[in-house]
C-alpha cells in the first residue's frame, strides 16, 4: 500500500506543484519551454527486470518541469547496488495500483513506456519517453490521464549529483530539503 501511494504521488505529483507555487528549482538552462534532454542513450545500459534502464549507483536527484518548462518540485532518490534491483528508480511507474499494462520499449534514442493502472476507482494511463546514459544523467517526458481526461504532460531531469549523504541508505526517498519522506525497499 504504500508503494502504490508513492507511486501515486509520483505520477501525479511530478506533474502538480503542491501548492500552486513553484519550487526552488531553476529553470533550465538556455530553454525557456522544456528540460534539457541528454546526450543519445548508449546502446550498452542495463535494464531492470521490467525491461526500464537502471540507474548507477549514488544520490540522484530528480527535478520536475511543467510542458511549458516551469519548475515544480525536487526530489532525490539513493541508489545501492541491489536497489535498482528490488525496486528501480523507473519501477516507481509499472506499481500504480492493478496495472493491466507495463510496456518498456527499447528505441534508437532511449525508451517509450506505456503504463496503463487502476487505483481504487481512478484509471491512469501514462505514456511517454526516456533517455540518457542512466550512469550521469536522463530525461523522461511524460503524459498523465486520469480517469480520460485531459493529459498532463511534463518533463523529469534526473541527475547524478554524488554518493548518498551520510544517514541515506539506498532506497531512500528524500524531499527537496533534505528529508527522509521514506524507504522503497
Amino acid at each position: 500500500m504504500i508503494r502504490t501511494s508513492l507511486a501515486v504521488m509520483i505520477a501525479t505529483l511530478a506533474l502538480t506543484p503542491c501548492d500552486g507555487k513553484p519550487s526552488d528549482n531553476k529553470p533550465p538552462q538556455g530553454s525557456a519551454s522544456a528540460a534539457p534532454m541528454v546526450a543519445g542513450t548508449p546502446a550498452n545500459v542495463a535494464v531492470t527486470s521490467k525491461g526500464a534502464p537502471r540507474c548507477a549507483e549514488g544520490y540522484w536527484q530528480m527535478s520536475s518541469f511543467t510542458a511549458e518548462g516551469s519548475p515544480m518540485m525536487k526530489q532525490y532518490y539513493c541508489v545501492g547496488a541491489d536497489s535498482e534491483k528490488k525496486y528501480s528508480l523507473f519501477d516507481q511507474l509499472t506499481i500504480m495500483g492493478n496495472c493491466s499494462r507495463s510496456d518498456f520499449k527499447r528505441t534508437s534514442a532511449g525508451w517509450d513506456f506505456i503504463i496503463q493502472c487502476a487505483i481504487m476507482d481512478q484509471k491512469l494511463a501514462q505514456t511517454g519517453t526516456i533517455a540518457g546514459d542512466f550512469q550521469n544523467s536522463f530525461a523522461m517526458t511524460t503524459n498523465v490521464v486520469e480517469n480520460g481526461g485531459s493529459p498532463r504532460k511534463g518533463t523529469i531531469e534526473g541527475k547524478r549529483v554524488g554518493e548518498c549523504p551520510a544517514g541515506f541508505k539506498p532506497g531512500d526517498l528524500v524531499n527537496s530539503a533534505g528529508k527522509k519522506m521514506m524507504n522503497l525497499l
